[in-house]
């Protein structure tokens, strides 16, 4: 039964393969190639072409693409480490996240870098999908979606369970190429295997070299990224953190006694503000925050940090050994979440502690980890912790003055006062420290009504008001050129009919709908790596149990599902996140967030099953629902014009073009 030749096996086993290592390239090629960062869902769009591609070439006969899959799948990680690069982008006028590397070491420019690896990952998935597709329409329609969705729940449960267990990257590969072999192996010439072998060893290889290549004292892969840490060659008591290969953070001893991390205290007491007993530090990290803060007095200190690799490093590395200390209790969450679940009047210091990860929410938005801490909801829930002469403190390396002023207006919204800032002209650092002690005085030239200040909706801190920058547009306009060329050139010699588009545009509103979805469970549950693994589950489990339901009691009529779906796209417009996160009791907040996140999905998936039943092609039809979530991929941009909220507009109205569309095939089936 478990043969690489049984088609149930077979079919399992590639869709496995294909969401493990579409999260494995995710993960890796953002190590290595800094530009990534600023482009979330590149590889995802590029894996979403490359599957949709595939499943439209299934029917060419003439082609026999697998067995240039393991050849393909080491050119792209060859060209990533070769690529790999530690410079920042351009500077553009418009940024959407804070990033910035003091030095320079790149092979290639990031207009030539970029389309390379967007090819090449969509030519890997070209490959693998080619053979999917031709095992997916040997079965039933249902039966083999069914298959499908299996093999993508095990493929991210593997995937997840590697990722809790630290495991690094060559491991990942390594997993690829046995799946890969045993699937290669049937059905092929000695020749051909000897090849599949050296180019699956040479995948490996690479990725071990690129680990060896990296001078560090040690190397772990965490949930979100790959962190390093080497020795200081002048202080050997410093150990430097690097996540992604970009310096992140150091492990300063406190007698070292450095300004930057006194000027808390160094204002609080100018303002008459203090002592401080009792300390919420979000971004915690290696613990140097953590140290000083111990050293002026502060009696007991939750620290936050989201990453437990990082966390582990300060545990084990600081020369201070903070976490150590009986007056410090550690928290592995994100500080968001932290806020939420927190009672009122806790603290009297509350800390934003350069909380600017180098880590993606997901690869499906534009968000970092941090994005949800900078909002004017996130800044009342930090109020509403504070004690009443408590104080909110701030500070980051911004390097712009508009970033400082809309972090003043988040403050001065929920305070009514004017933070007291502090900024060095030496360091770059700037610190922003309100409470019930500050009102300092606004600068004259300052203009409120000019600054957009980002919410929950949009959480957009480093731009300077909602809209799609030139940076996203021309790459947008590039991917779309170069999947058009792709489709005529691979998909079948057939005319597009009206069930393609509604396909496709069910393809484009599902993604939109999935990632609007999971943003918005990390904002109610926080933005861990946990969170987004479950809601990805879930959302295969949804889809897994609708198409269940399709088989054993399919519809009669679908008009009155798309009547259902339009309904809870509506209540989830209608009704805020905001609402949901006040909601105290957790269990309540669960129950709430599935009714208004998940029944989209439901009656969305209800809708697809009941469809794609019908349709003649599955294999076709499948592979424009998969080019449909490219487009939705891009589409995703809207958000940073839009905000979060409107995308239910966009997936409505994507799903009006595919019940048209669908009216129009059906009227021409019953003529």
């Amino acid at each position: 039964m478990f043969k690489p030749t049984n088609p149930s096996t077979r079919l399992i086993t590639l869709a496995g393969l294909v969401l493990f290592l579409e999260l494995a390239l995710i993960r890796w090629c953002s190590a290595y190639v800094l530009y990534l960062g600023y482009f979330s869902n590149f590889i995802l769009l590029a894996c979403f072409l490359g599957i949709g591609l595939g499943f439209l070439a299934a029917r060419r006969a003439e082609w026999d693409l697998f067995k240039f899959a393991p050849i393909t799948l080491m050119g792209v990680l060859s060209f990533v480490y070769l690529a790999q690069t530690e410079m920042t982008l351009p500077d553009f006028s418009e940024r959407v996240f804070f990033g910035f590397v003091p030095t320079a070491n790149s092979l290639l420019p990031f207009w030539v870098s970029l389309p390379v690896i967007f090819v090449g990952v969509a030519a890997v998935f070209v490959c693998i999908c080619q053979e999917t597709g031709r095992v997916f329409s040997s079965f039933p329609t249902l039966k083999a979606y069914n298959l499908d969705i299996v093999g993508s729940i095990l493929g991210i449960v593997l995937f997840s369970a590697m990722s809790f267990a630290s495991v690094p990257a060559w491991g990942w590969f390594v997993t690829v190429a046995l799946v890969m072999g045993w699937l290669y192996w049937p059905n092929r010439t000695p020749k051909l295997r000897r090849q599949a072998v050296v180019a699956l060893l040479g995948c490996v290889v690479v990725v071990v070299l690129s680990k060896i290549d990296y001078r560090a004292d040690d190397e772990t892969w965490s949930p979100y990224q790959v962190v390093s840490v080497a020795q200081d060659e002048d202080r050997p008591e410093i150990q430097h953190l690097t996540v992604n290969r970009i310096p992140h953070q150091t492990m300063f001893p406190v007698a070292l006694d450095l300004s930057v991390y006194h000027s808390t205290y160094d204002i609080a007491d100018a303002h008459g503000a203090g002592p401080f007993k009792r300390a919420l530090i979000i971004g915690a990290g290696t613990g140097t925050d953590v140290a000083y803060a111990l050293s002026r007095g502060v009696e007991s200190i939750d620290a936050v940090e989201i990453d437990p690799v990082i966390a582990e490093y300060g545990r084990q590395l600081h020369p201070d050994r903070p976490y150590e200390d009986p007056r410090v209790n550690l928290i592995v969450d994100d500080g968001r979440n932290v806020l939420a679940r927190t009672p009122d009047d806790t603290y009297d210091l509350v800390i934003f502690a350069l909380p600017d990860s180098l880590a993606l929410l997901t690869s499906y938005s534009s968000l970092r980890l941090e994005s949800f801490l900078f909002t004017v909801e996130s800044v009342a829930a930090a109020r509403r912790v504070l004690r009443d002469d408590g104080a909110l403190v701030m500070y980051n390396y911004y390097r712009s003055q508009d970033v400082v002023d809309r972090l003043a207006m988040l403050m001065q919204h929920n305070f009514g006062k004017w933070p007291s800032i502090r900024q060095s002209e030496e360091s770059g650092l700037s610190v922003l420290m309100i409470g019930a002690k500050i009102d300092a005085p606004r600068a004259a030239t300052l203009d409120p009504a000019a600054i957009s200040i980002p919410t929950d909706d949009w959480p957009f801190l480093y731009m300077a008001r909602p809209a799609i920058p030139l940076l996203y547009i021309i790459p947008i306009l590039l991917i779309l050129l170069i999947s058009v060329v792709a489709v005529r050139k691979i998909s079948p010699p057939t005319s597009i009919r009206p069930v393609h588009i509604t396909f496709f545009m069910m393809g484009a509103a599902f993604l939109l709908l999935e990632t609007k979805s999971i943003v918005t469970f990390s904002l109610l549950f926080g933005a861990t790596w946990l969170t987004n693994s479950l809601v990805f589950l879930g959302v295969l489990v949804m889809v897994l149990g609708a198409n269940l339901l399709v088989m054993y009691r399919p519809p009669r009529l679908i008009w009155p599902l798309y009547i259902l779906l339009a309904l809870s796209l509506f209540v989830g417009w209608y009704i805020e996140p905001g609402q949901l996160v006040e909601i105290q009791s957790l269990g309540l907040r669960y129950l709430a967030a599935i009714s208004v996140i998940f029944l989209p999905i439901f009656f969305a998936n209800l809708i697809f099953s009941s469809t794609f039943a019908e349709a003649e092609e599955s294999d076709v039809s499948f592979g424009w629902n998969l080019m449909g979530a490219m487009l939705g991929g891009t589409l995703e941009y809207a958000s940073l014009a839009l905000g979060y909220r409107n995308l239910a507009v966009v997936v409505a109205v994507c799903y009006a073009l595919a019940f048209v569309s669908y009216w129009i095939w059906s009227r021409r089936r019953t003529v």
